[in-house]
Parts: structure tokens; sequence; C-alpha cells
């Protein structure tokens, strides 16, 4: 078959293959949500994503008090204002 016939087949993609990319996808996140501590699961946080890749966790309690700053420093291991979101976090846009 030669090199180019090698090339053609890496670049097919299977039905496993697909459902691997979204497994990969999802652990992705969770792991992310983990950097952020806290924020993650608060109900103060609006989780705002980047075209280009970036999460923001914004905290809206920085618009009422201002010992709370509006994009902390992640990992958040303890903050005077957490409150367990019941439910999944709130992306921008949703």
């Amino acid at each position: 078959m030669g090199w180019a016939g090698e090339v053609r087949r890496k670049t097919f993609w299977t039905v496993p293959d697909l459902a691997n990319r979204k497994k990969l996808i999802v652990m992705k996140e969770r792991a992310d949500a983990a950097k952020a501590g806290l924020c993650a699961s608060c109900k103060h946080v609006q989780v705002n994503k980047s075209d280009r890749g970036p999460v923001y966790y914004f905290c809206r309690l920085s618009a009422r008090d201002a010992r709370f700053p509006k994009y902390p420093r992640l990992p958040v291991v303890m903050c005077e204002g957490y409150e367990k979101e019941e439910g999944r976090p709130r992306a921008t846009g949703e």
C-alpha cells in the first residue's frame, strides 16, 4: 500500500473513537472544575467560557460585598459566601 495508504487509514474516525473523544471532553471538564475548588459547585458562581478555551469563574457576591473578588484566585478552598449549588453549574449562554 505504501506511505499514502497508511496516512489515509489513520485519518478516518470510527464510532468507538468518537465515543472516546466525548469521554475525554467530559473528563477534562471535570478536571477543570476540580481546579476551581469550591467555586465549581457554588450557587453564586457564573461560569464564563471563552471562545479560545479558558474558563473564568465570576463571583456574583462581588457585586454586593467587596470582600469577594470578582474572579477569585483558583482553587478556592475556603470561602465565607460559599453555598452549594443544587444541580449543575450555570455557564454563560445557557
